[in-house]
């Protein structure tokens, strides 16, 4: 069952998910050359699907391709690929906080950067060269929090970077400028709530943000845009008919797709293709289920993993239409 996806391409692309095993779940990657049209059965890494009995360090649970080369398996682990996924190695970061929990992992422009959760919920960020494992850490260190759930998340584009440490509410946040990795202020932290960025260029982005979700005052979805890269946002006009925000992407300038669940649970894309002028639902299920993965490969194509309750495994999605319209890819085997 897939739990997370990547595409290199309007072609190619991987799922990592979990197959049932004698005793336990077994990894499971496969691999598309015809952007999801068929799927074949690659080598995984040599480690364990990170689902709800597993607690291995070394497990994995997301997956991440800068090019048809190089790829990383992650959360809470670290794997590495450098000849398409014929092989995988265990890396071991050279942070100080190391031992820790990758929350993600992205790549562009030939580097990929890890967010790296120490035991005290502080988070730091680990750079390579994506074609070989030259990994370093950067001076930024992003505050952690009280609650229990902190999660940093990356965002790259076209040459721009942001990072956002979010547990419940917005807590800390990172810019990608010449020199690396640099403190900066993200939108939404009086909010008492989450935050999700989704960026189209280096300079477009769109902040979608759950106010009151953890305050004392009604919870409700804000969305604003910024095209300074992240140094001033504008708040929409209009603004989605929701309460909560799950996750959002972004195709282009402007445009940005959020998923969302239901007073029934169920879960629902809502985009909006003028700045917030006017929303429109443009996929919806009739299961209690959530999304794992949610981002567009260029301008028109877009993908999704649909999870389950436990979160673990779905379906995927996708759009050529740059949102406007999402169907179920079937994993017919070549």
């Amino acid at each position: 069952m897939p739990a997370s996806v990547t595409f290199v391409s309007l072609s190619t692309g991987w799922v990592l998910g979990y197959a049932p095993c004698e005793y336990t779940t077994c990894l499971a990657l496969l691999k598309t050359v015809n952007a999801g049209r068929t799927w074949v059965s690659v080598p995984p890494p040599p480690t364990l699907f990170e689902g709800a009995e597993i607690n291995d360090p070394a497990s994995v649970t997301k997956i991440r391709f800068a090019d048809t080369s190089d790829g990383w398996a992650y959360a809470p682990g670290l794997w590495a690929t450098h000849d398409g996924g014929d092989h995988w190695h265990q890396i071991s970061l050279p942070s100080r906080s190391s031992p820790g929990i990758i929350n993600d992992v992205e790549a562009a422009r030939g580097m990929v950067s890890a967010a790296l959760r120490d035991y005290d919920g502080f988070t730091r960020v680990e750079t390579s060269a994506t074609t070989i494992d030259s990994w370093h850490e950067s001076p930024l260190v992003m505050m952690g929090g009280a609650g229990p759930v902190p999660q940093a998340t990356i965002v790259l584009s076209q040459g721009g970077g942001w990072i956002v440490q979010v547990d419940r509410t917005v807590l800390d946040g990172a810019r990608l400028v010449r020199t690396g990795w640099s403190a900066w202020r993200p939108p939404c932290e009086t909010g008492g709530g989450g935050l999700y960025l989704a960026a189209a260029t280096a300079t477009s982005l769109a902040a979608v943000c759950t106010d009151g979700q953890w305050a004392n005052f009604p919870t409700r979805v804000v969305v604003s845009f910024s095209s300074n890269a992240g140094a001033t946002f504008s708040t929409a006009r209009r603004q989605p008919a929701m309460e909560i925000a799950g996750g959002a992407a972004s195709p282009r300038p402007g445009d940005v797709v959020i998923w969302t669940v239901d007073a029934r649970g169920n879960v629902a894309l809502v985009a909006t293709f003028n700045g917030g002028a006017s929303w429109v639902n443009v996929f919806g299920t009739t299961t209690e289920q959530g999304v794992t993965d949610l981002g567009f490969t260029s301008a028109s194509q877009g993908v999704a993993v649909l999870s389950n309750d436990a979160g673990t495994s779905g379906e995927v999605l996708m759009t050529f239409d740059a949102g406007h319209r999402w169907a179920p890819m079937p994993f017919r085997q070549a």
